[in-house]
């Protein structure tokens, strides 16, 4: 897979299907009521049908969510290069609800793995006014 680089915005990420979403991710962060960073997220996240019960369902949604929406930002950082992608996630509840994921690619030459999601209000993507 090839590394992107800052100015590659508006591009898709190359091959999707094989973004690493551990399993632990979603279970102990994004899911997770008790995770003081992640409570906000795992009440969003099981507010539109995601459980336990369905953690295979949700890596093909974050798969999903990154392969039908283009980068929306690309920075380098200390362990490598992060990729933003926002909006548009199919959802249990049979809506697609706005996100913001963020991908870390360590530059090992292993896929992305997904650090973190977020619900996006209408208002933030839509910048300052």
């Amino acid at each position: 897979m090839s590394s992107l680089e800052p100015g590659q915005e508006a591009a898709w990420i190359p091959d999707p299907h094989r973004l690493r979403v551990e399993v632990s991710k979603i279970k102990d962060y994004l899911l997770n009521l008790d995770h003081v960073e992640g409570y906000g997220k795992a009440k969003f996240f099981r507010g539109v049908g995601f459980s336990e019960g369905t953690i295979d369902e949700m890596v093909e949604a974050f798969r999903g969510h990154a392969a039908n929406n283009k980068i929306a930002q690309i920075f380098e950082h200390p362990y490598g290069v992060k990729t933003v992608i926002e909006c548009f996630m199919e959802t249990p509840a049979g809506k697609p609800f706005c996100i913001r994921s963020v991908w870390n690619d360590h530059l090992d030459g292993k896929p992305p793995r997904i650090v973190t999601a977020v619900p996006l209000q209408p208002q933030q993507l839509e910048g300052p006014t």
